[in-house]
C-alpha cells in the first residue's frame, strides 16, 4: 500500500482589498481563481486537508486582521480545489463568536464537505475517519488557543487538552478495531 500525503495548505482572507478582488457584479464572490493556483496539489491526493484560518458569519462583511470573517463562497472555492476535509480549529475559530462557528460549519455542511475542529453540539465527534485504500485514517484537530476569546460552551472548539486528545485517539482506535470484528475479517 502506498500512502501519499500532502502538506497542509493554508489560505486566508487577509483584508478587504484581497476579498474585493474576487467580488462579482451581483455582490457575490468567486474564489475559484485563487484556488486554481493550489488545485493541482490536491488533484491526486488520497485525502486532502486544508486549515480554514478564518470563519464565516453570514451577517457580517468580510474582514481581515485581527478578527477574520470570510464570505460563504470561500467554501465553494475550497470544494473547487478538491479539498476533502476542512480544519476549523485554530486561533481564529471564535473571531466572529459562536455565530461565526455555526455559520462556518453550516456553510461546509451545505456543500457536502467534511470539517474537523469545531462542533455544533456536545455529542459531535471530535474526530473523523476516512477509509482510504482499505485503511481507516483517523484525523483529529485542535488549536493552542483562541486569541483570548472564550467559547459559549467547552465543546464548541477543540482546544488542546491532553485528556480529550487521549480520548479521541482511543475512540479512533476503538472504531478501527470494531470495523475488524465484522464476519468478513
Amino acid at each position: 500500500l502506498h500512502v501519499r500525503s500532502r502538506r497542509q495548505r493554508q489560505m486566508c482572507i487577509r483584508d478587504r482589498a484581497t476579498t474585493y478582488n474576487y467580488k462579482l457584479e451581483d455582490g457575490g464572490y468567486d474564489f475559484s481563481k485563487a484556488f486554481s493556483y493550489i488545485k493541482y496539489i490536491f488533484d491526486d491526493a488520497d485525502l486532502s486537508m486544508l486549515n480554514l484560518e478564518t470563519v464565516i458569519d453570514y451577517d457580517k462583511k468580510p474582514m481581515g486582521f485581527p478578527r477574520f470573517n470570510a464570505p460563504r463562497e470561500i467554501v465553494d472555492g475550497i470544494k473547487y480545489a478538491g479539498i476533502d476535509l476542512i480544519g476549523t480549529a485554530n486561533n481564529h475559530s471564535l473571531d466572529q463568536g459562536t455565530k461565526g462557528v455555526l455559520d462556518t460549519i453550516n456553510a461546509i455542511n451545505d456543500l457536502g464537505l467534511s470539517y474537523i475542529g469545531t462542533n455544533l453540539e456536545e455529542s459531535s465527534d471530535r474526530f473523523r475517519i476516512f477509509k482510504i485504500n482499505d485503511i481507516n485514517v483517523g484525523v483529529i484537530a485542535y488549536t493552542y488557543g483562541l486569541n483570548g476569546l472564550t467559547p459559549d460552551a467547552d465543546f464548541r472548539v477543540n482546544v488542546i487538552d491532553k485528556e480529550k486528545i487521549k480520548e479521541d485517539i482511543e475512540a479512533v482506535s476503538y472504531t478501527h478495531l470494531r470495523a475488524h470484528e465484522t464476519p468478513e475479517h
